[in-house]
C-alpha cells in the first residue's frame, strides 16, 4: 500500500510522461494532472451529499462534502451537528474506506475532515 500511496502522488504532483509516435518520429510529453505553479489554471469543485455506489453492491453511500481538484477528489469532509462528538465523523470516514464501503473515493483522497459547529479534526487518508 505504501508503494501505491507514492506512485499516486508522485503522479499528482509530476504528471505522467507519454510516449507517442508522430509520422515516424518518437515524441514524449507530459501531462500534469495538476497546475502547481498557477493554481487558477485549474478547476475547483465542492459537491454536498455527493453520492457514490459501494463496492459490489447498488447502493451508494454519500459523504457530507467532497472537493475536488480538476475532477479528482481531495479532500472529504463529515458535518455532524453541535451535540454529536467529531469522532462520530471520523469513525464514519474510516468506515467509508473499507472493502464492502467506497475506498475508491479515497484513492487521491488527501485530507478527511470531521468537524461540528465547535470542533474539527483533520488527517490524512
Amino acid at each position: 500500500m505504501l508503494r501505491t500511496n507514492e506512485l499516486l502522488y508522485d503522479q499528482r504532483t509530476l504528471g505522467t510522461s507519454f510516449e507517442q509516435v508522430v509520422e515516424g518520429d518518437k515524441r514524449s510529453f507530459n501531462l500534469a494532472y495538476i497546475d502547481w505553479k498557477h493554481p487558477e489554471n485549474n478547476a475547483f469543485h465542492v459537491a454536498a451529499e455527493f453520492s457514490v455506489e459501494r463496492s459490489r453492491s447498488i447502493e451508494t453511500s454519500r459523504p457530507d462534502i467532497v472537493l475536488f481538484v480538476n475532477g479528482i477528489p481531495f479532500c472529504v469532509i463529515e458535518c455532524k451537528a453541535p451535540g454529536i462528538e467529531i469522532t462520530k465523523g471520523v469513525e464514519q470516514l474510516i468506515g467509508y474506506q473499507q472493502d464492502d464501503a467506497i475506498p475508491h473515493l479515497f484513492v487521491y483522497t488527501q485530507l478527511l475532515v470531521s468537524i461540528n459547529k465547535n470542533a474539527g479534526q483533520y488527517g490524512t487518508s
